[in-house]
């Protein structure tokens, strides 16, 4: 566990890091940018203030209630459910936690989070830290709970939800297998004896002969 909360730990240290350098240096160069790889990769100053509300980003009050339930439910599964995780997908976990953190740190303190990463063939979307260990954590996670520790989770859901369902069918047809050999066993291919009333009812056409 102590693991788990140095690297959340450090990992919004990089990121908060990263941010005052990008408001203390970065913002004060020419037109806030600090060109690395032309067309490619470069560091621009940008202050992002929420407007484009997403999963990730926003300052909104649904979006307080949506990154706090998304922490909590990380928090949950690193401490209660901590033994049936990999290390790479606890990992993950610190990572969106932290990224969640991060952003909202800036939202709470400052009105606006500073964004400093920017890939011109991503049509000028200007990123953080933050960002990047969020959507690196929710490419892990997808990756490890659709193929790895979800399958269990799905397994465990099924027969928790589905016992009342799969005993149904078995008792419906106990049910029909005792009413077919309460009638004989026809169900069972045997056959069929014949009624005594119909013994009776062929009698008077053999008198007519």
């Amino acid at each position: 566990m102590l693991t788990d909360i140095f690297i959340t730990i450090l990992a919004i240290g990089a990121d908060q890091a990263a941010k005052y350098w990008a408001v203390t240096v970065l913002s004060g160069m020419p037109g806030g940018v600090l060109p690395v790889f032309q067309g490619v990769f470069d560091f621009v100053y940008a202050e992002n203030t929420g407007a484009d509300v997403s999963f990730l980003r926003g300052r909104s009050a649904v979006m307080l209630i949506v990154r706090i339930v998304e922490i909590a439910v990380a928090l949950y599964l690193l401490i209660k459910k901590r033994d049936k995780l990999a290390k790479i997908t606890r990992f993950a976990l610190c990572l969106f936690i932290a990224g969640m953190i991060g952003n909202q740190i800036n939202y709470l303190l400052f009105d606006f989070v500073p964004d400093m990463l920017y890939l011109p063939f991503l049509n000028g979307v200007i990123f953080n830290v933050a960002d990047i260990w969020s959507f690196a954590a929710m490419i892990i996670l997808f990756i490890r709970l659709a193929f790895y520790e979800g399958r269990d989770l799905v397994d465990y859901l099924s027969k928790k939800l589905g016992k009342k369902g799969r005993e149904t069918p078995k008792e419906h047809s106990e049910e029909i297998s005792r009413i077919s050999d309460g009638t004989g066993g026809a169900a069972s291919g045997q056959e069929t004896p014949t009624p005594p009333e119909q013994d009776t009812a062929g009698k008077p056409e053999d008198r007519n002969v």
